[in-house]
Protein backbone atom coordinates (compact mmCIF):
# COMPACT_ATOMS: atom_id res chain seq x y z
CA UNK A 1 0.00 0.00 0.00
CA UNK A 2 2.79 2.79 1.24
CA UNK A 3 4.65 1.55 -2.65
CA UNK A 4 1.54 3.03 -4.24
CA UNK A 5 1.28 5.93 -2.36
CA UNK A 6 4.50 6.71 -2.92
CA UNK A 7 4.27 6.39 -6.69
CA UNK A 8 1.38 8.72 -6.73
CA UNK A 9 3.24 11.43 -4.83
CA UNK A 10 6.07 11.14 -7.02
CA UNK A 11 3.34 11.25 -10.00
CA UNK A 12 1.79 14.52 -8.53
CA UNK A 13 5.19 15.96 -7.97
CA UNK A 14 6.28 15.34 -11.38
CA UNK A 15 2.73 16.74 -12.60
CA UNK A 16 3.08 20.05 -10.51
CA UNK A 17 6.28 21.14 -11.97
CA UNK A 18 5.32 20.46 -15.31
CA UNK A 19 2.59 22.67 -14.53
CA UNK A 20 4.61 24.89 -13.03
CA UNK A 21 6.92 25.26 -16.12
CA UNK A 22 3.60 25.33 -18.30
CA UNK A 23 2.24 28.65 -16.88
CA UNK A 24 5.22 30.30 -16.41
CA UNK A 25 6.35 29.96 -19.92
CA UNK A 26 2.61 30.66 -20.88
CA UNK A 27 2.75 34.19 -19.44
CA UNK A 28 5.90 35.12 -20.62
CA UNK A 29 4.89 34.11 -24.19
CA UNK A 30 1.83 36.26 -23.29
CA UNK A 31 4.17 38.81 -22.81
CA UNK A 32 5.30 38.63 -26.57
CA UNK A 33 8.53 36.29 -26.29
CA UNK A 34 9.02 33.20 -28.34
CA UNK A 35 7.46 30.20 -27.28
CA UNK A 36 11.15 28.18 -26.92
CA UNK A 37 13.05 31.11 -25.09
CA UNK A 38 9.97 31.45 -22.63
CA UNK A 39 10.14 27.58 -21.90
CA UNK A 40 14.37 28.44 -21.59
CA UNK A 41 13.59 31.71 -20.01
CA UNK A 42 11.11 29.62 -17.09
CA UNK A 43 13.55 26.90 -16.38
CA UNK A 44 16.19 28.92 -15.23
CA UNK A 45 13.62 31.08 -13.51
CA UNK A 46 12.93 28.01 -11.76
CA UNK A 47 16.32 26.64 -10.76
CA UNK A 48 16.87 23.25 -10.66
CA UNK A 49 14.37 21.00 -11.27
CA UNK A 50 16.19 17.75 -9.47
CA UNK A 51 17.35 19.71 -6.92
CA UNK A 52 13.76 20.89 -5.78
CA UNK A 53 12.45 17.39 -6.21
CA UNK A 54 14.93 16.12 -3.54
CA UNK A 55 14.32 18.98 -1.22
CA UNK A 56 10.33 18.19 -1.49
CA UNK A 57 11.36 14.65 -0.76
CA UNK A 58 13.69 15.41 2.49
CA UNK A 59 10.16 17.19 3.74
CA UNK A 60 8.19 13.80 3.04
CA UNK A 61 10.85 11.90 5.17
CA UNK A 62 11.63 9.32 2.47
CA UNK A 63 15.12 10.50 1.25
CA UNK A 64 16.86 8.42 3.71
CA UNK A 65 15.14 5.16 1.92
CA UNK A 66 16.69 6.17 -1.52
CA UNK A 67 19.91 7.24 -0.27
CA UNK A 68 20.15 3.84 1.25
CA UNK A 69 19.05 2.36 -2.34
CA UNK A 70 21.67 4.58 -3.63
CA UNK A 71 24.62 3.74 -1.44
CA UNK A 72 23.75 -0.41 -1.52
CA UNK A 73 23.81 -0.08 -5.54
CA UNK A 74 27.01 2.02 -5.83
CA UNK A 75 28.53 -0.61 -3.31
CA UNK A 76 27.39 -3.22 -4.75
CA UNK A 77 29.37 -2.21 -7.85
CA UNK A 78 32.58 -1.22 -5.85
CA UNK A 79 32.62 -4.63 -4.61
CA UNK A 80 32.01 -6.20 -7.47
CA UNK A 81 35.02 -4.26 -9.58
CA UNK A 82 37.31 -6.04 -6.67
CA UNK A 83 36.22 -9.48 -6.72
CA UNK A 84 39.55 -10.85 -5.43
CA UNK A 85 39.18 -8.88 -1.56
CA UNK A 86 35.52 -9.31 -1.20
CA UNK A 87 36.22 -12.94 -1.61
CA UNK A 88 39.02 -12.82 0.71
CA UNK A 89 36.81 -10.79 3.30
CA UNK A 90 34.14 -13.06 3.10
CA UNK A 91 35.92 -16.08 3.44
CA UNK A 92 37.50 -14.69 6.82
CA UNK A 93 34.49 -13.48 7.95
CA UNK A 94 32.61 -16.99 7.15
CA UNK A 95 35.14 -19.23 8.58
CA UNK A 96 35.59 -16.50 12.12
CA UNK A 97 31.52 -16.71 12.51
CA UNK A 98 30.80 -20.42 11.37
CA UNK A 99 33.43 -21.53 13.64
CA UNK A 100 32.04 -20.18 16.76
CA UNK A 101 28.88 -20.76 16.06
CA UNK A 102 29.46 -24.56 15.57
CA UNK A 103 31.26 -24.79 18.58
CA UNK A 104 28.36 -22.65 20.59
CA UNK A 105 25.75 -25.32 18.55
CA UNK A 106 27.58 -27.86 20.73
CA UNK A 107 28.06 -25.93 24.16
CA UNK A 108 24.36 -24.88 23.81
CA UNK A 109 23.28 -28.87 23.21
CA UNK A 110 25.38 -29.85 25.84
CA UNK A 111 24.84 -27.69 28.68
CA UNK A 112 22.30 -24.48 28.20
CA UNK A 113 19.06 -25.92 26.00
CA UNK A 114 16.91 -27.07 28.60
CA UNK A 115 14.75 -30.05 27.23
CA UNK A 116 11.58 -29.63 24.73
CA UNK A 117 9.17 -31.01 27.58
CA UNK A 118 6.98 -28.79 29.46
CA UNK A 119 8.45 -27.13 32.54
CA UNK A 120 11.57 -28.78 31.76
CA UNK A 121 12.64 -26.68 35.09
CA UNK A 122 10.64 -29.24 37.00
CA UNK A 123 13.13 -32.33 36.61
CA UNK A 124 15.02 -33.52 38.82
CA UNK A 125 17.89 -36.19 38.90
CA UNK A 126 18.94 -38.36 41.62
CA UNK A 127 21.05 -41.24 41.81
CA UNK A 128 23.82 -42.81 44.07
CA UNK A 129 27.58 -42.69 43.14
CA UNK A 130 30.92 -42.95 44.75
CA UNK A 131 32.85 -40.29 45.96
CA UNK A 132 35.54 -39.34 42.82
CA UNK A 133 33.22 -40.97 40.68
CA UNK A 134 30.31 -38.55 38.62
CA UNK A 135 28.41 -41.21 37.50
CA UNK A 136 25.10 -41.81 39.72
CA UNK A 137 22.95 -44.12 39.61
CA UNK A 138 19.98 -46.85 41.33
CA UNK A 139 19.20 -50.07 41.84
CA UNK A 140 15.45 -51.01 41.03
CA UNK A 141 14.66 -51.49 45.21
CA UNK A 142 16.95 -48.29 45.55
CA UNK A 143 14.79 -46.47 43.25
CA UNK A 144 11.55 -48.06 44.90
CA UNK A 145 12.28 -47.02 48.36
CA UNK A 146 12.93 -43.46 47.31
CA UNK A 147 9.98 -43.13 45.51
CA UNK A 148 7.88 -44.25 48.05
CA UNK A 149 9.62 -42.03 50.76
CA UNK A 150 9.44 -39.32 49.06
CA UNK A 151 6.93 -36.15 49.18
CA UNK A 152 8.82 -33.73 47.45
CA UNK A 153 7.87 -34.96 43.73
CA UNK A 154 4.30 -35.19 41.84
CA UNK A 155 5.86 -37.93 39.96
CA UNK A 156 9.33 -40.20 39.36
CA UNK A 157 10.59 -42.03 36.66
CA UNK A 158 13.45 -44.24 35.47
CA UNK A 159 15.31 -45.35 32.48
CA UNK A 160 18.24 -47.26 31.76
CA UNK A 161 20.25 -45.17 29.78
CA UNK A 162 20.80 -45.72 25.54
CA UNK A 163 22.32 -48.85 23.72
CA UNK A 164 23.16 -49.22 20.78
CA UNK A 165 21.85 -52.56 19.02
CA UNK A 166 21.22 -53.88 15.85
CA UNK A 167 17.79 -53.81 14.41
CA UNK A 168 16.86 -55.81 12.02
CA UNK A 169 13.12 -53.91 9.62
CA UNK A 170 11.76 -55.86 6.97
CA UNK A 171 14.84 -57.85 6.96
CA UNK A 172 17.85 -55.48 6.69
CA UNK A 173 19.70 -54.43 9.71
CA UNK A 174 19.75 -51.03 11.32
CA UNK A 175 21.39 -49.10 14.04
CA UNK A 176 19.47 -47.78 16.90
CA UNK A 177 19.84 -46.12 20.00
CA UNK A 178 17.41 -48.20 22.45
CA UNK A 179 16.41 -47.05 25.67
CA UNK A 180 14.49 -48.96 28.51
CA UNK A 181 12.29 -46.67 30.28
CA UNK A 182 8.94 -47.25 33.00
CA UNK A 183 6.02 -46.48 32.02
CA UNK A 184 5.73 -43.33 34.17
CA UNK A 185 8.30 -42.24 31.92
CA UNK A 186 6.48 -40.66 28.91
CA UNK A 187 3.79 -39.51 31.16
CA UNK A 188 6.24 -37.33 33.23
CA UNK A 189 8.26 -35.69 30.36
CA UNK A 190 4.23 -34.77 28.50
CA UNK A 191 4.46 -37.07 26.05
CA UNK A 192 2.29 -38.08 23.27
CA UNK A 193 1.97 -40.30 20.68
CA UNK A 194 1.65 -39.50 16.68
CA UNK A 195 0.26 -42.96 16.31
CA UNK A 196 -0.57 -45.56 18.71
CA UNK A 197 0.32 -45.76 22.32
CA UNK A 198 3.05 -45.43 24.61
CA UNK A 199 3.39 -47.63 27.72
CA UNK A 200 1.47 -48.32 30.54
CA UNK A 201 1.06 -50.36 33.38
CA UNK A 202 0.26 -53.42 31.61
CA UNK A 203 3.58 -53.39 29.71
CA UNK A 204 5.75 -54.04 32.78
CA UNK A 205 5.66 -55.34 36.26
CA UNK A 206 8.74 -54.24 37.99
CA UNK A 207 7.87 -56.52 41.22
CA UNK A 208 8.88 -59.57 38.65
CA UNK A 209 10.63 -58.29 36.55
CA UNK A 210 8.67 -58.92 33.51
CA UNK A 211 7.54 -57.03 30.60
CA UNK A 212 5.88 -57.05 27.45
CA UNK A 213 7.48 -57.36 24.46
CA UNK A 214 6.34 -54.51 23.15
CA UNK A 215 8.35 -51.37 21.40
CA UNK A 216 7.46 -47.04 20.71
CA UNK A 217 9.45 -45.67 18.03
CA UNK A 218 10.54 -42.48 17.51
CA UNK A 219 9.31 -39.72 14.95
CA UNK A 220 12.43 -40.10 13.47
CA UNK A 221 12.94 -43.52 13.15
CA UNK A 222 9.65 -44.07 12.32
CA UNK A 223 10.13 -41.30 9.07
CA UNK A 224 13.59 -42.32 8.07
CA UNK A 225 13.04 -46.54 8.85
CA UNK A 226 9.27 -47.13 7.95
CA UNK A 227 8.66 -44.55 5.71
CA UNK A 228 6.09 -42.46 8.38
CA UNK A 229 3.59 -45.77 7.54
CA UNK A 230 0.34 -46.06 9.44
CA UNK A 231 0.93 -49.09 9.24
CA UNK A 232 3.83 -49.75 11.68
CA UNK A 233 1.28 -51.01 14.51
CA UNK A 234 1.67 -53.77 15.72
CA UNK A 235 4.66 -54.90 13.29
CA UNK A 236 7.51 -56.96 14.88
CA UNK A 237 11.01 -54.92 15.37
CA UNK A 238 14.24 -57.15 16.23
CA UNK A 239 16.60 -55.83 18.67
CA UNK A 240 19.89 -58.14 18.88
CA UNK A 241 17.66 -60.80 17.64
CA UNK A 242 15.02 -60.25 20.25
CA UNK A 243 11.33 -59.35 18.58
CA UNK A 244 9.43 -56.26 19.83
CA UNK A 245 5.84 -55.65 18.56
CA UNK A 246 5.26 -51.57 18.04
CA UNK A 247 2.65 -50.45 19.62
CA UNK A 248 3.63 -46.60 19.32
CA UNK A 249 5.55 -43.40 17.85
CA UNK A 250 6.06 -40.36 19.84
CA UNK A 251 4.70 -37.43 18.30
CA UNK A 252 7.19 -34.89 15.81
CA UNK A 253 9.90 -33.41 18.33
CA UNK A 254 10.11 -35.42 21.10
CA UNK A 255 13.22 -36.07 22.29
CA UNK A 256 13.29 -37.66 25.66
CA UNK A 257 16.16 -37.08 27.53
CA UNK A 258 18.21 -35.54 25.23
CA UNK A 259 17.88 -31.39 24.20
CA UNK A 260 18.96 -32.51 20.27
CA UNK A 261 18.94 -36.02 19.58
CA UNK A 262 15.90 -38.46 19.50
CA UNK A 263 15.80 -41.79 20.99
CA UNK A 264 15.12 -44.14 18.51
CA UNK A 265 13.38 -47.20 20.20
CA UNK A 266 12.68 -47.42 23.41
CA UNK A 267 11.40 -50.63 25.36
CA UNK A 268 9.56 -51.26 29.04
CA UNK A 269 12.37 -51.16 31.69
CA UNK A 270 12.46 -54.76 33.11
CA UNK A 271 13.18 -55.76 29.23
CA UNK A 272 16.92 -55.29 30.15
CA UNK A 273 17.11 -58.47 31.55
CA UNK A 274 16.85 -59.85 27.60
CA UNK A 275 20.14 -58.67 26.76
CA UNK A 276 22.17 -60.49 28.97
CA UNK A 277 25.33 -59.64 30.59
CA UNK A 278 25.21 -61.69 33.84
CA UNK A 279 24.42 -65.45 33.99
CA UNK A 280 21.15 -64.88 35.50
CA UNK A 281 20.23 -61.43 34.06
CA UNK A 282 16.41 -61.07 36.10
CA UNK A 283 17.83 -61.76 38.95
CA UNK A 284 20.96 -59.87 38.92
CA UNK A 285 18.36 -56.53 37.95
CA UNK A 286 16.60 -57.35 41.40
CA UNK A 287 19.65 -57.21 43.23
CA UNK A 288 20.51 -54.76 45.81
CA UNK A 289 23.56 -53.87 44.60
CA UNK A 290 22.86 -53.33 41.32
CA UNK A 291 22.69 -49.98 40.31
CA UNK A 292 21.81 -50.15 36.31
CA UNK A 293 18.98 -47.29 36.51
CA UNK A 294 18.92 -43.74 36.03
CA UNK A 295 16.29 -41.68 37.92
CA UNK A 296 14.28 -38.39 38.13
CA UNK A 297 11.39 -36.64 39.65
CA UNK A 298 8.64 -33.71 38.71
CA UNK A 299 9.11 -30.99 41.67
CA UNK A 300 5.27 -30.66 42.99
CA UNK A 301 4.44 -26.82 42.64
CA UNK A 302 6.15 -24.45 45.08
CA UNK A 303 8.75 -27.00 46.11
CA UNK A 304 12.65 -26.13 45.37
CA UNK A 305 15.37 -28.12 44.02
CA UNK A 306 17.03 -27.51 47.63
CA UNK A 307 14.17 -28.54 49.57
CA UNK A 308 14.05 -31.52 47.34
CA UNK A 309 17.86 -32.69 47.90
CA UNK A 310 17.39 -32.00 52.00
CA UNK A 311 14.23 -34.19 51.68
CA UNK A 312 15.81 -37.32 49.88
CA UNK A 313 19.28 -36.94 51.93
CA UNK A 314 17.49 -37.94 54.73
CA UNK A 315 15.82 -40.96 53.15
CA UNK A 316 19.08 -42.12 52.09
CA UNK A 317 20.93 -43.50 54.86
CA UNK A 318 18.47 -45.76 56.18
CA UNK A 319 17.73 -47.20 52.47
CA UNK A 320 21.40 -47.15 51.88
CA UNK A 321 21.89 -49.39 55.13
CA UNK A 322 18.97 -51.94 54.26
CA UNK A 323 20.31 -52.05 50.77
CA UNK A 324 23.93 -53.88 52.07
CA UNK A 325 24.02 -57.07 50.63
CA UNK A 326 24.98 -59.86 53.29
CA UNK A 327 27.33 -61.48 50.85
CA UNK A 328 29.96 -58.29 50.36
CA UNK A 329 33.61 -58.38 51.99
CA UNK A 330 34.47 -55.80 54.43
CA UNK A 331 36.06 -53.87 51.87
CA UNK A 332 32.98 -53.99 49.21
CA UNK A 333 31.52 -52.56 52.31
CA UNK A 334 33.23 -49.66 52.91
CA UNK A 335 32.69 -48.66 49.15
CA UNK A 336 29.07 -49.51 49.30
CA UNK A 337 28.46 -47.59 52.80
CA UNK A 338 30.52 -44.53 50.73
CA UNK A 339 27.43 -44.08 48.21
CA UNK A 340 26.18 -40.64 48.69
CA UNK A 341 22.95 -39.29 46.84
CA UNK A 342 23.41 -36.93 43.63
CA UNK A 343 20.01 -34.66 43.52
CA UNK A 344 20.96 -32.04 40.84
CA UNK A 345 18.66 -30.50 37.81
CA UNK A 346 17.31 -32.38 35.19
CA UNK A 347 16.37 -29.73 32.98
CA UNK A 348 18.85 -30.78 30.50
CA UNK A 349 18.42 -34.28 30.46
CA UNK A 350 21.06 -36.23 29.67
CA UNK A 351 23.19 -33.98 28.76
CA UNK A 352 24.28 -33.47 32.62
CA UNK A 353 26.35 -36.56 32.35
CA UNK A 354 28.42 -35.86 29.29
CA UNK A 355 29.06 -31.99 31.09
CA UNK A 356 32.01 -32.25 33.25
CA UNK A 357 33.58 -34.64 30.42
CA UNK A 358 33.12 -32.32 27.65
CA UNK A 359 31.91 -28.57 28.61
CA UNK A 360 35.51 -27.38 29.75
CA UNK A 361 37.22 -28.55 26.65
CA UNK A 362 34.52 -27.10 24.35
CA UNK A 363 34.38 -23.36 26.46
CA UNK A 364 38.46 -23.87 25.61
CA UNK A 365 37.78 -24.46 22.02
CA UNK A 366 35.27 -21.84 21.89
CA UNK A 367 37.68 -19.58 23.43
CA UNK A 368 40.33 -20.28 20.90
CA UNK A 369 37.73 -19.88 17.80
CA UNK A 370 36.80 -16.36 19.05
CA UNK A 371 40.36 -15.47 19.44
CA UNK A 372 40.57 -16.85 15.66
CA UNK A 373 37.68 -14.90 15.11
CA UNK A 374 39.29 -11.64 16.65
CA UNK A 375 42.14 -11.97 14.32
CA UNK A 376 40.37 -12.42 11.20
CA UNK A 377 38.37 -9.13 11.91
CA UNK A 378 41.70 -7.18 12.53
CA UNK A 379 43.02 -8.46 9.22
CA UNK A 380 39.69 -7.88 7.64
CA UNK A 381 40.23 -4.31 9.60
CA UNK A 382 43.41 -3.96 7.88
CA UNK A 383 42.55 -4.63 4.51
CA UNK A 384 39.64 -2.24 4.53
CA UNK A 385 42.09 0.51 5.66
CA UNK A 386 44.90 -0.11 2.79
CA UNK A 387 42.08 -0.55 0.43
CA UNK A 388 40.44 2.78 1.77
CA UNK A 389 44.04 4.67 1.30
CA UNK A 390 43.93 3.26 -2.51
CA UNK A 391 40.33 4.58 -3.57
CA UNK A 392 41.94 8.18 -1.67
CA UNK A 393 41.61 10.16 -5.39
CA UNK A 394 38.22 8.75 -5.75
CA UNK A 395 37.03 10.36 -2.74
CA UNK A 396 38.77 13.60 -3.20
CA UNK A 397 36.88 13.71 -6.57
CA UNK A 398 33.61 12.66 -5.03
CA UNK A 399 34.50 15.71 -2.53
CA UNK A 400 35.36 18.29 -5.33
CA UNK A 401 31.87 17.33 -7.04
CA UNK A 402 29.90 18.36 -3.60
CA UNK A 403 29.94 15.37 -1.61
CA UNK A 404 30.26 15.42 2.20
CA UNK A 405 32.45 14.06 4.35
CA UNK A 406 29.47 12.46 6.47
CA UNK A 407 27.91 11.36 2.80
CA UNK A 408 31.51 9.44 2.08
CA UNK A 409 31.69 7.86 5.47
CA UNK A 410 28.06 6.49 4.69
CA UNK A 411 29.33 4.95 1.67
CA UNK A 412 32.16 3.31 3.59
CA UNK A 413 30.24 1.88 6.10
CA UNK A 414 27.20 0.76 3.87
CA UNK A 415 29.97 -1.23 1.99
CA UNK A 416 31.39 -2.55 5.42
CA UNK A 417 27.75 -3.90 6.38
CA UNK A 418 27.41 -5.46 3.45
CA UNK A 419 30.14 -7.71 3.71
CA UNK A 420 29.57 -8.34 6.92
CA UNK A 421 26.16 -9.66 6.01
CA UNK A 422 27.44 -11.74 3.20
CA UNK A 423 30.47 -12.74 5.98
CA UNK A 424 27.52 -13.54 8.27
CA UNK A 425 25.38 -15.68 5.70
CA UNK A 426 28.27 -17.22 4.39
CA UNK A 427 28.90 -18.48 8.08
CA UNK A 428 26.33 -19.73 9.06
CA UNK A 429 26.29 -22.18 6.08
CA UNK A 430 29.55 -22.90 7.54
CA UNK A 431 27.92 -23.76 10.92
CA UNK A 432 25.12 -25.73 9.79
CA UNK A 433 27.24 -27.86 8.07
CA UNK A 434 29.77 -28.19 10.73
CA UNK A 435 27.53 -28.73 13.33
CA UNK A 436 25.68 -31.13 10.91
CA UNK A 437 28.72 -33.17 9.70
Amino acid sequence: MSFWRHRRREADLEEEVRSHLEMAARERAERGEKEEEAKRAARREFGNVELVKEVTRDRWGRRWLENLYEDARFGLRVLGKSPGFTAVAILTLAIGIGANTAIFSLLDGLELRNLPVPHPEQLVRFGAHIPGNDYAALSLPMFQELSRGQKVFSGTFAWWPDIVFDAEIDGSLARADVWGVDNNFYRELGAVPEVGRLFDSEDENLSANAAAQVAVLSYGFWQSRYGGAADVIRKTLKIDGIPFTIIGVTRKGFTGLSAYMEMDVTLPLPARQLFGGEADMQKYLQRRAARWLQAAGRLRPGVTLEQARAQLGSLWPEIRQEMVPPDKTFADLGRFRDLQLKVESGATGEASLLRKRFSQPLYIVLAISGLVLLVACVNLANLMLARAASRSHEMAVRAALGAGRARIVRQMLTESVMLSVAGTLAGWVFAHWASHA
